[in-house]
């Protein structure tokens, strides 16, 4: 485990709450477990871990082990380190790693979460989108699906409406 993931972990986990925890994994058909950590504190735990720790030199093996942990708020913890990522320059292979994230833990919370980045990606590879979600749009997962029609949601004027 990194050490920005152990040190995530342990502030989490002091602020862990199962009172919480319970109607948070009601919430999402009990498909995953939650630490009882609200959404405004983890996002101040993740913010002062990242202040402190800078972003990780490899960005996408700390987001995989965010992501390989059990508890929900690791995966939001995951999504927020690509957010910032995303608006920066990616690499062209960043979009394989990412369809990853999109297939594995998935729910609409994570799908959801997932668009901005994807969105920074195709404003980055536009050549890359209509391929992409063509290959989607044709897939048998409901999320990759999903992905094709929500990732321009904050594009405003640039949306591709003859994409959507």
């Amino acid at each position: 485990m990194s050490k920005f993931v152990s040190e995530l972990r342990e502030k989490l986990e002091f602020l862990a709450d199962p009172e919480i925890a319970i109607p948070q994994a009601k919430y999402m058909k009990n498909k995953f477990q939650f630490l009882g950590v609200k959404s405004p504190e983890r996002k101040a735990v993740f913010k002062a871990v990242l202040k402190e720790q800078s972003m990780p030199k490899k960005v996408w093996d700390v987001a995989e082990n965010l992501w390989e942990q059990d508890e929900r708020e690791f995966q939001y913890c995951a999504i927020e380190l690509l957010t910032k990522y995303s608006k920066k320059k990616m690499q062209e292979s960043d979009i394989e790693v990412i369809e990853g994230f999109i297939t594995t833990k998935s729910w609409w919370d994570s799908v959801d979460g997932f668009s901005s980045i994807v969105g920074n990606y195709f404003l980055q590879y536009p050549e890359k989108k209509k391929h992409i979600t063509e290959k989607w749009l044709k897939s048998e997962n409901i999320w990759l699906i999903r992905m094709a029609i929500i990732f321009q949601l904050s594009y405003k004027s640039k949306t591709d409406t003859v994409l959507l």
